[in-house]
C-alpha cells in the first residue's frame, strides 16, 4: 500500500491535490473559493442551497495541530450550514480520533468516512495512477522511491541524502519546463536547459535526474571535460551524464579546451544513438548564445530554455510562497511583508528570481536584522542584486575570508584545499608589505568553516563557490581596484592564475563576459611575471598530462592572451621554447596538442627551422579526426605551401575515410544532422575542390527517404482535442488568497 507524507506539498498543493483525488472519486467537479465572504471553504458543489457540498484541506504534521484549527473551523461551518461537509487532511488518523472528529462537526460530517486521513488519501491515491504521477512530488518524497534514489549507482556526486532530495522537492513549483524536457530527452536522449543565472536550471535538472534514478538509471556527473563521460560509458547500461555548466561557470573561455566543442558533440552524437542514455547539460543562456557564434557545431543543439516569460504570474507566487512556508522567516518579519499586499511588488519585480527569493528567504537574517525594514531590504536586493553579496562580504565576514574569496576567484573553478592554502597565504604575504592582516596557524581551516554552505562548497578537500553569482560579484567588485589586481597578479602560484580572469584591455572587441580586463601597465606586470616565472609556474591539471603537453599549453595560452607581433619579449620566449622542442614527440600528440603547436608555429614561422617539413605535416593530417577541423587543415597551406601541395593525395584519402565515418555514424532518423552533414561535405568540397560526388549522393538517398517516412507519419496523425470546463477564478484574487494562508 502507498504511504506518501503530504507534509512534502504545500498547503496550497495539498488543497489542490485534495480537490482531485476528491473530485476522481466521487465523480464530480468542485468550485474553487479561497476567501472572501464565504471563508472557510476550500470547494464546494452545489445543486441548490439544500444540496450543497464543501471540502475543507488541513495540512497539519501532528493531530494536536490540527484538533486546534477545526474548533476554530467549527464556527465557519455552522454559518454556512452545509448539506454534506467533507474533511481531508494530512494527518494519519486513528479510529478514535475520526470519532471525535465526528462528534465536533455533529450534523454536517455524517459518518467517518467524510473524514479523509493520510491513509484514506494514499488508498485513494493507489486507484488513480494518473493522479499519482501527475503528483510527482509525491512519489519522490516516498520511502521507497527515496532508497531507490540515495542506493543508485552514482559516480561523483555526494549531496544525495535524503534532506536535501526533500528540500529541493519542497521548493519546487511544478510547471510545464519538466513535461518540455522530459519530451527532448525522449526525442532525442540529450538536452541542454538553459536560462538566465538563478532561474532554476539546476534545480529542473536534478528533478529530471531523480526521474531517472528511479526508473534504474546510474548518474555520472560529469565535473572536468566530457571526456571523463565518454571513459565512464558503458555499452548496454542505462546511464545518465550530468554536465552542469557545460560551457563555463562565469563566462565563455577564450576557447574551450581545444576541440572540446567537437569531443562535445562527438559525444552527444553517440548519446543519441543508444537509447540507454541521456545526457542533461545546463548553460546560461547568453554562453550558449555566444558557443553558437563561436562554434558553428554548437547551432542545432536541442535546447529548453527555462525563461522567465514562461513562469505566470502565480508560478512565481508559488516559489516564492513555498519558500516563506518552508524557512525559518518570523511571523512579525511576514507581517510587513503581507501588509497592503506588498508581496506582488515582490512577485512582479523586473528582477524577479529564484534564487534571490531563495536567499532572501533562507538566509534573510543575513540581510535583514529589522522585521520593519525585512520588505524595505527584499525589494532593495531586487532593485540592485550587486548588494546581495556586498553586505554579507563587507560586514559578515572577517577579513582572512575575504582574501580566501579573492584566492579562490583566481583559480577559476574548484581546486584542492591544499592549492587554494598555498594561493592565499602567497595573497596575504604579498598584501601584507602594505596592510596588516591577522593570518595565524589555523586562519585557513575556520575561513572553510564560515564561509561554508554560503559563500563555498566543500566536497572530498576540493573548494568551489556556492554558486556563480559569488564570482560575478566579485569580478565586478576588484575591477576598478587596481591595486588589489596588481596584488593578485603578483601573488600567482600557478601559471592559470594569471588568465582565469583577466584579459588583455586590447582584446576588449572579443566577447568576454565575466573578465576583467587591463590596461597596458597591468598587461606589462603579466609579461614580466610570464618572462621570469614561464618554468617555474605550475600548470594545474585534472589530467595526467607529459611535459611536452604541458608546454604546449602553456605557450598557446600566452599566444593568445598577448599580441606577440607587438611584443617581442613574449614571441622570443615562445620562438625560443619551440626551437628547443622535441619534434620527434609529436608523433604522440593528439589532435589538440598538434593543433596547437602548428598554431603557434604559424605565429613565428619565418624565426623556427623545421627540418621535414613534410613529414610533420603528414602526421598532423594523420592525427585528424574529425570533419569539423577542416579550417585547421586548410590553415596548412598558408603555412606549408610546397608540403601542402606535395600531400593533397594524403589529404584528400583521409577526407573520405572521415566521410565515410560520419556517414556510418550519423543517425538516419534525425533530418537536421543529415541535412548538416550535406553541408559539411558540400563545404569540403568546394573548400578542397576535390569530388565528392559519392557520398553526397549516399547522404541525399538518405534524407529522402527520411522525409518520405515524415510526410506519411504527418499525413497518419489525428488531431486530439480535449477541452476542459474550469470556472474561471481571478489570478491576482487568487495570488492575494495564497498568502493569507501562510501560517508559521
Amino acid at each position: 500500500m502507498l504511504n506518501y507524507d503530504f507534509t512534502i506539498l504545500s498547503p496550497p498543493e495539498f488543497e489542490e491535490f485534495s480537490r482531485d483525488i476528491i473530485q476522481e472519486h466521487l465523480e464530480i467537479t468542485f468550485e474553487s473559493f479561497k476567501d472572501g465572504k464565504d471563508g472557510g471553504i476550500d470547494f464546494r458543489y452545489s445543486i441548490n442551497r439544500e444540496n450543497t457540498i464543501l471540502i475543507q484541506c488541513k495540512r497539519y504534521a501532528d493531530y494536536k495541530s490540527l484538533k486546534a484549527e477545526l474548533k476554530k473551523e467549527l464556527k465557519k461551518v455552522k454559518k454556512l450550514i452545509p448539506e454534506r461537509y467533507i474533511l481531508t487532511t494530512s494527518v494519519d488518523l486513528s479510529v478514535l480520533q475520526k470519532e471525535e472528529i465526528l462528534d465536533l462537526f455533529e450534523g454536517f460530517i455524517k459518518n467517518t468516512s467524510d473524514i479523509i486521513g493520510k491513509g484514506d488519501l494514499n488508498n485513494y491515491l493507489s486507484q488513480y495512477n494518473y493522479l499519482e504521477r501527475q503528483y510527482y512530488k509525491l512519489w519522490l518524497s516516498s520511502t521507497t522511491i527515496m532508497n531507490k534514489i540515495i542506493n543508485s549507482d552514482v559516480y561523483n556526486r555526494s549531496e544525495f541524502t535524503e534532506k536535501e532530495i526533500k528540500d529541493d522537492l519542497s521548493l519546487y513549483v511544478q510547471n510545464e519546463s519538466y513535461e518540455e524536457a522530459l519530451e527532448v530527452l525522449k526525442e532525442n536522449n540529450y538536452i541542454v536547459i538553459s536560462g538566465i543565472p538563478g532561474i532554476g536550471k539546476s534545480t529542473l535538472a536534478k528533478i529530471l535526474i531523480y526521474k531517472y534514478l528511479i526508473d534504474g538509471y546510474g548518474l555520472v556527473e560529469v565535473s572536468k571535460d566530457i571526456d571523463e563521460a565518454d571513459r565512464l560509458f558503458v555499452e548496454g547500461k542505462e546511464q545518465v551524464f550530468y554536465y552542469d555548466d557545460f560551457l563555463g561557470r562565469v563566462f565563455l573561455n577564450k576557447k574551450l579546451e581545444k576541440n572540446e566543442e567537437t569531443r562535445i558533440m562527438q559525444f552527444l552524437r553517440k548519446v543519441r544513438r543508444d537509447s540507454s542514455k541521456k545526457l542533461i547539460m545546463t548553460t546560461r543562456e547568453y554562453i550558449l548564445q555566444q558557443a553558437k557564434v563561436e562554434y558553428q557545431e554548437f547551432e542545432r543543439l536541442k535546447s529548453c530554455i527555462i525563461d522567465l516569460e514562461k513562469y505566470s504570474e502565480m508560478i512565481k507566487a508559488k516559489i516564492l510562497y513555498n519558500h516563506l512556508f518552508y524557512s525559518n522567516v518570523p511571523q512579525s518579519y511576514l507581517t510587513h511583508l503581507l501588509e497592503n499586499d506588498n508581496f506582488l511588488k515582490i512577485i512582479n519585480h523586473k528582477n524577479y528570481n529564484p534564487r534571490l527569493i531563495q536567499y532572501l528567504t533562507f538566509d534573510y537574517d543575513t540581510y535583514c536584522d529589522n522585521e520593519e525594514k525585512y520588505f524595505i531590504d527584499f525589494l532593495k536586493m531586487l532593485d540592485n542584486p550587486i548588494e546581495l553579496w556586498k553586505k554579507p562580504f563587507e560586514n559578515h565576514i572577517s577579513q582572512v575570508s575575504r582574501y580566501f574569496l579573492y584566492a579562490l576567484l583566481l583559480f577559476g573553478r574548484s581546486v584542492d584545499t591544499n592549492k587554494l592554502k598555498n594561493g592565499l597565504e602567497n595573497l596575504i604575504e604579498v598584501e601584507s608589505e602594505k596592510y596588516t592582516i591577522p593570518y595565524y596557524r589555523n586562519a585557513f581551516n575556520n575561513s572553510i568553516v564560515e564561509l561554508n554552505k554560503s559563500f563555498i562548497k566543500v566536497e572530498n578537500d576540493m573548494v568551489d563557490f556556492q554558486n556563480p553569482s559569488i564570482q560575478d560579484f566579485l569580478i565586478n567588485y576588484i575591477a576598478k581596484d587596481k591595486d588589489l589586481i596588481l596584488s593578485l597578479i603578483n601573488s600567482v602560484v600557478y601559471f592559470q592564475q594569471l588568465f582565469n580572469i583577466f584579459e588583455n584591455g586590447k582584446r576588449a572587441w572579443r566577447m568576454r563576459f565575466g573578465k576583467i580586463f587591463l590596461d597596458a601597465s597591468v598587461v606589462k606586470e603579466i609579461e614580466d611575471i610570464i618572462i621570469l616565472r614561464f618554468d617555474e609556474l605550475e600548470f594545474l591539471s585534472e589530467k595526467s598530462l607529459r611535459s611536452k603537453d604541458i608546454l604546449l599549453l602553456k605557450l598557446w595560452t600566452v599566444a593568445s592572451f598577448f599580441d606577440i607581433d607587438e611584443n617581442s619579449d613574449i614571441k622570443n620566449l615562445i620562438i625560443s621554447k619551440l626551437k628547443s622542442f622535441d619534434l620527434s614527440v609529436t608523433a604522440q600528440l593528439n589532435f589538440s596538442n598538434f593543433s596547437r603547436f602548428m598554431d603557434l608555429l604559424d605565429s613565428v614561422a619565418e624565426e623556427v627551422h623545421i627540418e621535414d617539413k613534410k613529414a610533420l605535416v603528414s602526421q598532423y593530417i594523420n592525427c585528424w579526426d574529425s570533419l569539423d577541423d577542416i579550417d585547421d587543415i586548410l590553415g596548412l597551406e598558408d603555412t606549408f605551401p610546397d608540403e601542402y601541395a606535395e600531400l593533397e593525395d594524403e589529404i584528400t584519402s583521409k577526407v573520405d575515410s572521415l566521410i565515410d565515418d560520419e556517414i556510418f555514424f550519423v543517425d538516419e532518423e534525425d533530418l537536421d544532422e543529415l541535412n548538416e552533414l550535406k553541408d559539411k561535405i558540400e563545404d569540403i568540397e568546394n573548400q578542397l575542390d576535390i569530388d565528392l560526388f559519392f557520398q553526397k549522393s549516399e547522404i541525399e538517398e538518405k534524407i529522402e527517404l527520411l522525409e518520405e517516412e515524415i510526410e506519411e507519419e504527418e499525413e497518419e496523425e489525428t488531431s486530439v482535442k480535449w477541452s476542459i470546463n474550469k470556472k474561471h477564478i481571478d489570478t491576482r484574487t487568487e495570488i492575494k488568497s495564497l498568502f493569507s494562508s501562510i501560517k508559521k
